[in-house]
């Protein structure tokens, strides 16, 4: 555990003390009015690079779902209600065939039994 503490401090407690220390001395070096520009401008640059990130990131999942949609575009794909549909067709034509191939029959020509 001890060791794991000062690998900790090497790397990563260490240059960030001495990072903040070196910012600390810089910034109070500043006249006031200078370090407002300097952070608001620091902030500034941290926000257009957030909203452009956000931007690209945005752009890039629209122009995948822009693809995915061409590609099932092109796709032959079966639509449900005109697979039944033909079906429904390819029925009713054997009925109307096999209702085509009974022998006629004609009930005005039938004698009354006497």
């Amino acid at each position: 555990m001890n060791l794991l503490r000062k690998i900790v401090d090497w790397v990563w407690r260490t240059p960030k003390d001495k990072v903040a220390e070196c910012l600390r001395n810089k910034c109070d070096a500043m006249p006031h009015k200078q370090r407002l520009t300097v952070v608001g401008l620091l902030f500034g640059i941290l926000t257009l690079t957030a909203f452009l990130l956000f931007g690209h990131a945005c752009y890039k999942m629209g122009a995948q779902e822009q693809r995915v949609k061409f590609e099932i575009e092109h796709m032959s794909i079966p639509d449900f209600e005109t697979t039944v549909n033909k079906d429904k067709m390819r029925r009713m034509e054997l009925i109307e065939n096999q209702i085509d191939s009974l022998p006629d029959y004609d009930d005005t020509a039938t004698k009354r039994p006497d």
